[in-house]
């Protein structure tokens, strides 16, 4: 009998993750209040669920337990996810990483720079030993929407303009 509310909690667990993603194309959840804590728990222990930081999951497969392709396929919505949520729109990825993801760079970075308005220049660790460095920094004068990923970026003239000279040497192919 247990198995069967076990079987049937897992089912309905799973059924409101397909609602939520269907409803909204979702691929990070935010919170336990998005699916309930009952069933984010559920999904949890049954690796339908990967805890990024205290409150934020991705969807993952079990099948790929202990793997890396769950949290490098989520990574970009994750970012910008977790900075909207953050931080409103008041920030935007560096010139370089606004570069790099203009120019379909595939590469996650280790440590990812957002620039932040009013940031607290603070390290957020991730998984698989990556992390966001929120840095107190002056925003371009406009802030545009990567249409791929959601991210806040540059403009890519700008970006351009603004990038180290280093980068252009170092990322010859992005540039």
């Amino acid at each position: 009998m247990a198995g069967e509310k076990q079987q049937s909690a897992l089912a309905k667990a799973l059924q409101a993750l397909k609602s939520l993603q269907d409803e909204h194309a979702v691929a990070v959840v935010h919170g336990s209040e998005v699916l309930g804590a009952g069933h984010t728990r559920v999904l949890v222990e049954n690796g339908f669920l990967e805890q990024v930081i205290k409150g934020w999951y991705i969807p993952s497969n079990p099948s790929h337990a202990g793997t890396t392709v769950t949290w490098y396929a989520s990574y970009w919505a994750f970012v910008a996810a977790y900075c909207t949520s953050r931080f409103g729109q008041d920030w935007c990825l560096t010139p370089e990483e606004s570069i790099c993801v203009a120019s379909g760079a595939t590469v996650i970075p280790k440590q990812i720079l957002v620039r932040v308005g009013r940031g607290s220049n603070t390290v957020q660790p991730l998984l698989h030993g990556t992390s966001i460095f929120n840095l107190t920094a002056k925003l371009p004068s406009r802030i545009e929407k990567d249409p791929t990923y959601g991210l806040n970026v540059y403009p890519l003239a700008e970006a351009l303009l603004r990038c180290s000279p280093d980068f252009y040497v170092n990322h010859p192919t992005e540039t």
